[in-house]
């Protein structure tokens, strides 16, 4: 029975040296009911650690997304960059902290930027690196044991809007032993519209929504929607062109000519002419008036002259008579005709004499003659 509990206890020892380490409970677990350790032997010491050369190495990082609270900076384990909605015109950031938890140094080696799972490039996305508040220049950037390690991915102002030109950042890391790990941030976000009175007619994303097609003269009520007017004054009252057109003009643009002439009551007086200009109207006495067109007064004909306006010269008179319309006044006269020199426009008889009178040609019968002049 001794010899039993002997082996026992031997194999116990051989136990302990296989697993590297016993204690009490192992060893009375193993010995078994009824076998106790010999007199002066209560425990079995802990055998020294044994150096190997299968020491584990693994490459390890951690990432999350530093958020600003209320409480204050804090380190989101969600692997999501939320931009919400972009204003035009403005840029978004957000700050990836990488730390080293494995058991080898690290390099940050790639910053791609992707969409549906392809790399993309594009002028409005960069990053920069920081190591303890430091910026980085280059990658690859170390980030050794238990050191952490800043990524900041921007979106500059100036891109359109709609949907983001990506949809996530994938960082690649590599391990001093040669393993890789790809960490993944998915962005979630848009660039918002132009709000209502707004627009970007500049076609510049980067300053965003600068114009206000409210009250734009270039730009009134949307670009490139001019509101002037040729001949008057225009302005842009919440998004609609108003305007004054001068005397004589008509239309949205006032470019349209008003016919004056047509109107009713006739702008010139009964005995003027009008004629109709751009944007005006001239009124000129007629022949035989005076006056400036709008009021229009007589002129006699002259002496000797009748049947006013033409004015022409009385019978027994002869003449030129024609009316100076700058003037506004007739020239020429009516000079007495001697109807006696001329048989053919008196009707004297043979016997009478004739005598020229003003407009007239009176006859008397000779002396000793009976008659009145004609017979």
């Amino acid at each position: 029975m001794f010899a039993s509990r002997a082996f026992r206890l031997v194999s116990v020892v051989l136990f302990c040296v296989a697993a590297w380490t016993c204690g009490e409970a192992p060893v009375d677990s193993i010995l078994g009911d009824g076998i106790s350790l010999p007199d002066g032997l209560t425990d079995v010491p802990t055998l020294p650690d044994v150096p190997t050369d299968a020491t584990e190495t693994a490459l390890a990082i951690d990432a999350c997304i530093m958020i600003e609270t209320d409480a204050g900076t804090e380190c989101n384990e969600e692997l999501v960059l939320n931009w919400g909605a972009v204003d035009p015109g403005t840029d978004a950031a957000g700050d990836i902290e990488l730390s080293n938890m494995g058991t080898v140094d690290a390099l940050l080696t790639r910053v791609d930027w992707q969409l549906a799972g392809e790399n993309v490039e594009n002028e409005f996305l960069t990053s920069s690196l920081y190591s303890d508040g430091r910026p980085v220049i280059d990658i690859p950037a170390a980030l050794k044991l238990a050191e952490t390690l800043r990524v900041n991915v921007h979106m500059a102002a100036g891109v359109a809007p709609g949907l983001l030109p990506a949809d996530s950042v994938v960082l690649t890391l590599q391990g001093d032993n040669g393993e890789e790990q790809l960490i993944t941030i998915s962005l979630v976000g848009s660039v918002g519209e132009c709000a209502d009175g707004t627009a970007s007619c500049d076609d510049d994303w980067a300053n965003g929504c600068e114009t206000d097609i409210l009250t734009s003269a270039e730009h009134c009520g949307a670009c490139d929607t001019p509101c002037g007017v040729t001949n008057g004054a225009a302005e842009c009252v919440n998004g609609v062109c108003q305007s004054t057109c001068e005397p004589g003009w008509t239309g949205d643009a006032c470019d349209e000519d008003v016919n004056e002439c047509d109107a009713d009551p006739a702008p010139c007086d009964v005995n003027a002419t009008c004629a109709n200009t751009d944007g005006s109207y001239e009124c000129s006495c007629n022949a035989g008036y005076t006056g400036d067109g709008t009021t229009c007064t007589a002129v006699d004909c002259p002496l000797n002259a009748e049947a006013h306006p033409d004015c022409t010269c009385m019978a027994g008179y002869a003449g030129t008579v024609a009316w100076d319309a700058d003037a506004q006044s007739y020239t020429g006269e009516c000079a007495n005709v001697d109807e006696c020199a001329d048989d053919t426009l008196n009707n004297c008889d043979v016997n009478a004499t004739c005598a020229d009178t003003d407009a007239r040609f009176p006859s008397r019968g000779n002396s000793g003659d009976e008659g009145d002049g004609l017979t």
